[in-house]
């Protein structure tokens, strides 16, 4: 028998890139020309309230699947928080799943996303160029 956590890995964790990507194609225009070093920068609004609605997506997405199961955010917090405390092979997710709660790290990867996207469409373009289309 598989336990919650295993669960939440194996069925509902997949997801969670095209999860990011449909918030980003929806958010990203906010972030663009933010700057990578926001040190002693104050944080505009707008970045916090995309924030705010990436956690309510993903706790959403959560608690969903939680409640599909019969189970709890509770019972789901208290195996993670086992496997985190112990050396555990779902040390690693949690880790990874603990850092898409921080504002900081959400900042981040907004930003480079839309480096990406920015990278991305300067190489297509160059590439139409080029082939003369």
């Amino acid at each position: 028998m598989t336990s919650l956590l295993d669960d939440v890995i194996m069925e509902l964790a997949p997801t969670f890139p095209e999860m990011f990507s449909m918030f980003c194609s929806e958010h990203l225009e906010s972030f663009r020309g933010a700057p990578r070093n926001t040190e002693g920068m104050e944080h505009r609004l707008e970045w916090h309230a995309a924030y705010e609605s990436y956690l309510k997506m993903f706790e959403s997405a959560l608690e969903d699947f939680l409640r599909s199961r019969g189970a709890t955010p509770m019972e789901f917090y208290e195996q993670a928080q086992k496997a985190q405390d112990a050396s555990s092979e779902h040390k690693f997710f949690i880790d990874i799943l603990l850092s898409c709660t921080e504002y900081e790290r959400f900042y981040d990867m907004m930003v480079a996303e839309c480096a990406l996207q920015e990278h991305t469409a300067r190489a297509e373009a160059a590439q139409s160029k080029h082939s003369g289309k």
